[in-house]
């Protein structure tokens, strides 16, 4: 088992890192987006209601399987036992934390 720990970690260490950068690229599309259309008052740009932010953590986490299944990581994670559901979870567990992190940060 200690072996296959090691031989996945590098592997969802990286998923994790392209996590946080997808999920700020998205975030980043979503703020200009709402301040092109002019849909949110000015105070607060980041804040997005719990549908929307809910939906920026399923576009994360599709965009991380699908950098996944480029890089033929989905591959060679399934040849070691490791499922896209489980690349889907790694991928969207950053962008959850950070979505709550806006969340409560906005709160203050």
């Amino acid at each position: 088992m200690r072996s296959l720990v090691v031989r996945v970690q590098p592997f969802a260490t990286a998923i994790l890192y392209r996590s946080v950068a997808a999920w700020l690229g998205v975030r980043i599309f979503v703020a200009v987006a709402i301040a092109l259309l002019g849909l949110v008052p000015p105070p607060h740009p980041v804040l997005l209601s719990p549908g929307a932010a809910l939906t920026v953590v399923l576009v994360v986490a599709a965009l991380g399987l699908v950098d996944a299944h480029r890089r033929n990581e989905d591959l060679f994670l399934a040849n070691l036992g490791v499922s896209r559901s489980r690349i889907v979870v790694t991928a969207a567990i950053p962008a959850l934390v950070l979505e709550l992190v806006v969340l409560v940060g906005g709160q203050l």
